[in-house]
């Protein structure tokens, strides 16, 4: 048998040193548990299944997706499953000796909750999904009972709420991934309802009540999009705009710490971007431009107040993608011009992309794609505007871009739009080259598109 291989990267000492720590605790525990009566045994188990659980999470950590190879990744992530399963054991065995659901057994239940969200953790990142959603289900179920018991006691902490909010929102996006969209539509209302309960107990202006404001601003933005999916605009509008009146009250960038500043840029220019789109969508154009143009605001204005590596080539493609949207929205109006800009805004950043990710994997086909798709749109508002010399070019460049992909992906990656790109980008090639005069690479350009759609054919219809 090989060696097994070694990892890309050292594993992290700290995480590490978790492991190694709690394996002693539980060795530990153990021993004791053999000297013990059953029914002495009931600390020592609640201490067990603690250091179970905890040694599930640090387990879990080392099986981050893209840090190691991916037969040391699973063999973690299964171990930190079996870990989190004994917790869970442990915990229901002591919930079943105690024979009661009064409010003792408090601190057993929710350790019991907290477990079956880790196990839920470490199951998503080891392709589990029917399982994980399981145990996201189940700790759900424990949470909504803990909170009706704590509730009226004073005892249900902001942390337990926090908890559970995210639950119901990784429940909603697991709905939202299977097509379940208004599934997914009443756990973010859920979470949402959550939320809102607890910013009356937050005084107006504290740090904390920000951060509350900025993460309540993302549950009515995850809604608005799960909207918009569903074809519920005016729902997705009403969304997004509940989410700006949020960010608003918390507090404008200058009044608010380096890190939540650039947060609210970030969120309040989402938000814009994504009310945008859905204001477009019920034909409300001119709204739709004034939300883009704010969107695109906030995003030059992040981009100027962080350093070049803290600005992450999403927030980039991002930038990118705003512009792009505008200059279709600009084109609606027959304000061409002002449409051009924009484009001419989109392959610049999609060239900063490029050279910043390098020649190596980092570029990815969706960035290449987006830019590739720039130069076809520059090359067709070019060729309208009899410019062919340069619609030529621009063609030419979509067309480099195109084949180098197609070339990466070989046969068996063909993708049905990039080659219907291509071969459109071939075909208003050739026509700008007629124009041009050139019959002989308008010819060419004819024939490789005609292939190329004989190649779409076969991948399409078999």
């Amino acid at each position: 048998m090989p060696p097994k291989p070694t990892p890309t990267q050292p594993l992290p000492p700290e995480t590490l040193t978790a492991v190694a720590h709690q394996t002693q605790v539980i060795e530990g525990l153990r021993a004791q548990r053999q000297l013990l009566a059953p029914a002495q045994s009931t600390a020592l188990n609640k201490a067990l299944a603690q250091a179970h659980s905890r040694r599930g999470v640090a387990l879990c950590n080392l099986g981050e997706p893209q840090a190691y190879f991916n037969d040391l990744r699973n063999d973690t992530l299964d171990s930190a499953i079996a870990d989190h399963t004994q917790a869970i054991e442990l915990l229901e065995e002591l919930l079943r000796a105690l024979a009661s659901w009064e409010p003792g057994t408090l601190s057993l239940r929710s350790q019991l909750a907290e477990s079956y969200f880790a196990r839920c953790a470490a199951r998503c990142r080891n392709g589990q999904l029917h399982d994980a959603l399981a145990d996201l289900t189940h700790g759900i179920d424990l949470s909504e009972q803990l909170r009706k018991d704590l509730e009226p006691i004073g005892q249900w902490t902001l942390i337990l709420r926090q908890t559970l909010v995210r639950a119901y929102r990784e429940r909603g996006d697991a709905f939202e991934s299977r097509g379940e969209l208004a599934a997914a539509i009443v756990q973010h209302s859920r979470a949402i309802e959550l939320m809102e309960a607890a910013r009356s107990e937050l005084e107006p202006g504290e740090e904390r009540a920000a951060h509350w404001e900025h993460d309540l601003a993302d549950l009515y933005s995850i809604r608005g999009l799960a909207h918009r999916s569903n074809g519920d605009f005016a729902e997705a509008v009403a969304d997004h705009t509940l989410g700006l009146d949020l960010l608003e009250r918390a507090g404008e960038p200058s009044e608010l710490s380096s890190e939540l500043a650039v947060a609210w840029e970030g969120r309040s220019a989402e938000a814009f971007l994504n009310r945008a789109s859905a204001r477009f969508a019920l034909r409300k154009v001119p709204e739709a431009i004034a939300d883009c143009t704010q969107g695109i605001e906030l995003l030059e204005a992040q981009r100027a107040r962080l350093e070049s590596g803290e600005w992450w080539s999403k927030q980039h493609s991002d930038l990118a993608g705003a512009y792009k949207n505008r200059s279709l929205m600009l084109k609606r109006l027959r304000r061409e011009d002002e449409a051009f800009a924009d484009l001419e805004q989109v392959i610049q950043l999609g060239e900063e992309l490029r050279v910043r990710m390098g020649p190596g994997d980092q570029w990815t086909p969706a960035m290449r794609n987006a830019l590739t798709a720039a130069y076809r749109s520059r090359a067709a508002a070019r060729f309208k505007r009899g410019e062919f010399a340069a619609a030529s070019e621009d063609y030419g460049q979509a067309i480099e871009l195109g084949e180098v992909l197609r070339r990466r992906r070989g046969p068996a990656g063909r993708n049905l739009r990039e080659l219907a790109g291509l071969a459109e980008a071939y075909s208003n090639r050739a026509a700008a080259r007629d124009s041009l005069g050139d019959l002989e690479g308008s010819a060419a350009d004819r024939a490789i598109a005609e292939e190329l759609r004989g190649v779409w054919n076969e991948v399409r219809f078999g």
